[in-house]
């Protein structure tokens, strides 16, 4: 009998921490999906930002280039 009863409570046990993983799992892997989401909008923010900076570097040195060329003639 006390190997029922010990295999029984092992078995309780076991039940309970799987029953915790399976209902922390789901919270878990919506909190890292939100994370990750967040994530990808900065970057998206940081890339446009970058490609404006970027024309404007180009803007820049196409006038400065024109201005020079017309000081020159």
């Amino acid at each position: 009998m006390e190997l029922i009863g010990g295999m029984t409570i092992m078995l309780v046990l076991l039940g309970l921490i799987a029953a915790a993983v399976l209902i922390s799992l789901p919270i878990l892997v919506w909190g890292l999906n939100r994370r990750i989401v967040l994530a990808l909008t900065v970057l998206i923010r940081v890339e446009e930002q970058i490609e404006r900076i970027e024309q404007q570097i180009a803007n820049q040195q196409v006038s400065a280039t024109q201005s020079a060329v017309t000081l020159d003639r």
